[in-house]
C-alpha cells in the first residue's frame, strides 16, 4: 500500500505537470501570476500573498497582484535594495530579525520571500503569508514552491517579451501610420500656395492624429513674428501673449500643469507642449500644444511626430514666402527692365559728329536703372550742347529725377536765356519739387564748332578734365555754383569759357570712375585717370572711351559700386 508521503509527492507533481502546462501555453502575465499565487495559496493553505515585478525603467518594485487581507494594494511601489543573504536562494523564509526586511512586509506578515528570475534577468518576487495551520513550511513545501517558481519564472519571462513584442508591434504600427500621414500631408503641402490652406491642414492633422483640439504656431519672417495659426484658445487671449513666447522658448518644453508654471502668462492655458522648430539651425517658428481630447499624456513617439508635423508646416509655410519673393521679384525685374528701357531713350542714341571734333560718351548703371545722366544735343547757331549728371541714389527714384532734368533740359535748350540763368531755373525747379535729401551734381556747357570755343557752368560736378597735347598739362572745368536741388538760387550760377586746340582732350565723368574701388577698398581716383588719359592721348576718342572702362572695370574686377558715365570729346 503507498503511504501518504508518496501519495504528497505524486499529488505535488501532477499539480506541477498541470500549472506548468497552463502557465507554459499562456502569454498572459496577469493568468500566469494568478494562477501561480491560487495554485501555491490553494495547495499549502495560505491565507494571503503578494507580487511586487521589478521597473527597469524606474529602477522600482511595484505591487502586481495582491490575494488576502492586506493593507497594501495593488500598484504599490516600494524602492529596495535586495540585502545579498536574501539573493541566495530562490526562497528565503524571513524570520530573522537582523534582516533588511521592509515593515510594509512583516507588518502584513509576510515573511517568506521567493525569487522570480531566470538565468539573466531578475523580474521580481513572491510575498507569502502563514499557512492557515500557522505551521512552518517544510523541506518538501520548500520544493513545490521553488519548482513551480522557477517554471513561472520562464512563463512569467516569455510573457514579458511576449507583450513587449507586441508593443514593439503597436509602436512600430503607429510608425507607420504617422510616416504615411507624414507622406500624405507632405504630398498635399506640395500642391498648396496658400497659407491658409495649410493652416486648415495642420489643424485637421493635429485634431485626427493627436486629438488636440488647442494648439498656435508663431513664425518669425525676416525679424518680423506673426502667429499664422491658432484654435481652441479664448478670444481675450490676445496675440501679443503669444508673441512674448517667442524668445522664451528655445528647447522642447513638456508643461506638468500641477507643478509651478515655467511661463506665468500662459499658466491659466492648458498647453502641453512647447517646441521651438528650426531651420538650418535657426530658430524660426514656436509650436504650442493643448492637452489631448483623450487626457494621455505625450510620449516621445508623440513628441518626434509633432516635431516632423512641425518642421513640415514651417518648410511649407516658408515655401509661401519664397514663392511670393519670387513672384515679387520678378515683377520688380519686369517693372524695372522697362524702365531700363525708358532710361535708355532718354539718354543719345547717336551722338552728333563734326569735322572739328571726336566725340564719345556711354552710360552704364550698377542696377537696372541709375542716377547718372548725359547727353550731347544740337543746339543754337550748330553749337552743341553737352551734359553729364549724378542725382544722389541709385535705381528707381534717382531714375525719375534724371528723367525730369533731361526733359528741362531739352526745353530750355531753345530758350534765349544764358547758360548761367538756364542754370538757376533748373536749380529751382528741382529744389521746390523734390525731397530735401534729393540733390544733383550737373555740369554743361556750349561748345562753339566753328570756334572751339567751349563756355561752361559747374553746378557742384566732379570737375572735367581737360588735357593740352601743347605742353601736356591739365586744366580742371570747375567754374559755377551749387549743386542743383540743395537750395534756391540765390546767387546767380557763373559760366567760364576755354577753348580746345587740335590735339586737346575734354573728359567729361561721373563719380563711378574716380571712386571705383579694388579689393583693398583703394579708389580709382583723379591721378590714375590723369596718368591714363596722358598715356593713351594718341587714340582716338572712342578708343580712348573703351580703354578708359576697361581698365576702371579691371582696376574694381568689374564690380561696379556706382553708375559708369563718360564723355570723351577731342580736338582735331
Amino acid at each position: 500500500m503507498e503511504d501518504l508521503d508518496s501519495r504528497h509527492n505524486r499529488f505535488e507533481l501532477r499539480a506541477i505537470l498541470d500549472s506548468s502546462r497552463l502557465l507554459i501555453e499562456s502569454h498572459d502575465l496577469d493568468f500566469i501570476l494568478s494562477n501561480l499565487l491560487l495554485n501555491i495559496m490553494g495547495k499549502l493553505m495560505i491565507t494571503k500573498s503578494a507580487v511586487f515585478m521589478y521597473d527597469k525603467v524606474s529602477e522600482r518594485f511595484f505591487a502586481s497582484h495582491c490575494k488576502g487581507k492586506l493593507s497594501f494594494s495593488e500598484g504599490e511601489q516600494l524602492i529596495w535594495e535586495i540585502p545579498d543573504q536574501l539573493k541566495k536562494n530562490t526562497v528565503f523564509s524571513a524570520k530573522i530579525q537582523d534582516v533588511d526586511y521592509p515593515d510594509l512586509f512583516r507588518s502584513n506578515q509576510l515573511n517568506t520571500l521567493l525569487h522570480i528570475k531566470t538565468s539573466d534577468q531578475y523580474l521580481g518576487f513572491i510575498l507569502l503569508g502563514s499557512k492557515l495551520n500557522r505551521e512552518a513550511f517544510n523541506e518538501r513545501e520548500f520544493n513545490f514552491i521553488t519548482s513551480l517558481v522557477i517554471i513561472a519564472s520562464v512563463s512569467i519571462a516569455n510573457s514579458q517579451l511576449f507583450e513587449d513584442l507586441k508593443q514593439a508591434n503597436r509602436s512600430l504600427d503607429r510608425k507607420v501610420q504617422e510616416l504615411h500621414t507624414l507622406f500624405d500631408l507632405s504630398k498635399e503641402f506640395s500642391t498648396t500656395i496658400e497659407r491658409e490652406q495649410i493652416v486648415r491642414i495642420f489643424k485637421f492633422a493635429l485634431l485626427g492624429q493627436m486629438f488636440v483640439r488647442s494648439f498656435f504656431f508663431i513664425y518669425d519672417r525676416n525679424g518680423k513674428r506673426d502667429v499664422l495659426a491658432k484654435n481652441g484658445i479664448p478670444k481675450d487671449f490676445n496675440n501679443d501673449i503669444l508673441l512674448g513666447l517667442y524668445d522664451k522658448v528655445n528647447e522642447p518644453m513638456q508643461i506638468d500643469l500641477h507643478d509651478k508654471h515655467p511661463i506665468p502668462e500662459i499658466e491659466h492655458m492648458p498647453f502641453k507642449l512647447l517646441l521651438p522648430l528650426t531651420l538650418q539651425d535657426k530658430k524660426q517658428a514656436v509650436l504650442g500644444i493643448g492637452v489631448r481630447g483623450n487626457k494621455e499624456e505625450f510620449t516621445e513617439s508623440d513628441i518626434n511626430f509633432l516635431y516632423s508635423l512641425g518642421n513640415l508646416v514651417l518648410m511649407s509655410i516658408q515655401k509661401t514666402y519664397l514663392l511670393e519673393e519670387q513672384l515679387e521679384k520678378e515683377r520688380i525685374d519686369k517693372e524695372l527692365n522697362v524702365a531700363r528701357n525708358i532710361q535708355n531713350g532718354l539718354l543719345p542714341k547717336t551722338l552728333p559728329q563734326h569735322e572739328n571734333f571726336q566725340i564719345s560718351g556711354m552710360n552704364e548703371p550698377s542696377r537696372q536703372v541709375g542716377g547718372d545722366y548725359f547727353d550731347i544735343i544740337n543746339g543754337i547757331d550748330n553749337n552743341l550742347v553737352v551734359a553729364i549728371a549724378d542725382v544722389t541714389g541709385k535705381g528707381i527714384p534717382a531714375s525719375l529725377i534724371m528723367a525730369n532734368l533731361q526733359a528741362m533740359l531739352h526745353l530750355l535748350n531753345d530758350s534765349k536765356l544764358d547758360l548761367p540763368e538756364k542754370t538757376g531755373k533748373i536749380n529751382n525747379i528741382i529744389f521746390a519739387n523734390t525731397p530735401s535729401d534729393i540733390f544733383i551734381t550737373f555740369f554743361w556747357g556750349i561748345l562753339n564748332t566753328v570756334s572751339k570755343e567751349f563756355t561752361y557752368v559747374n553746378a557742384g560736378h566732379n570737375a572735367p578734365l581737360l588735357f593740352r597735347a601743347s605742353d601736356n598739362t591739365v586744366e580742371e572745368l570747375s567754374t559755377g555754383g551749387l549743386l542743383i536741388g540743395a537750395l534756391s538760387t540765390l546767387f546767380p550760377y557763373k559760366s567760364a569759357t576755354v577753348r580746345l586746340y587740335s590735339g586737346d582732350i575734354l573728359i567729361l565723368f561721373t563719380d563711378g570712375v574716380t571712386e571705383a574701388m579694388d579689393g583693398f577698398e583703394v579708389e580709382y581716383g583723379e591721378e590714375r585717370l590723369e596718368a591714363f588719359i596722358k598715356a593713351n592721348k594718341d587714340h582716338s576718342a572712342e578708343e580712348l572711351k573703351d580703354l578708359l572702362v576697361a581698365d576702371v572695370k579691371q582696376f574694381c574686377s568689374n564690380q561696379l559700386g556706382d553708375d559708369l558715365t563718360l564723355i570723351i570729346i577731342k580736338a582735331n
